[in-house]
């Protein structure tokens, strides 16, 4: 029940989720019985409000799955510094074969609009 009770926390995950978006499904179908009890409007309901970076996750059928989860909106740019060169994240970010405008967004615009204190400091 924590996910309902704190509606107003905004959860980022790191790795594009890592294997949930290909699980969701799973989590949703075989939850346990008296999870609506918990999570009323359903897991995936919950997982599609949540935030994901790209962190080292250039893997095109990975962010396909993420994205047929949540809006472009909620995918951020994130990188693995200091384990994993910056660039690591730059490059598989330009082999997702996402437009210009999906890349802006994803690495920068999205970022602004969840933290708007953000944008306002950078005008």
């Amino acid at each position: 029940g924590t996910l309902p009770k704190y509606r107003n926390v905004r959860f980022i995950w790191s790795h594009a989720g890592g294997t949930m978006p290909m699980l969701a499904g799973r989590f949703s179908n075989y939850a346990p019985k008296d999870m609506a009890k918990k999570i009323p409007k359903g897991v995936e309901y919950e997982l599609r409000r949540f935030y994901y970076d790209v962190a080292v996750s250039g893997y095109r059928p990975a962010i396909d799955a993420l994205k047929r989860l949540v809006p472009m909106s909620q995918i951020l740019f994130g990188s693995d510094h200091p384990y994993r060169p910056l660039v690591e994240s730059v490059v598989g970010m330009k082999n997702l074969g996402l437009t210009a405008r999906e890349l802006k967004a994803v690495g920068r615009d999205n970022a602004l609009a969840l933290l708007p204190r953000l944008a306002a400091e950078r005008r």
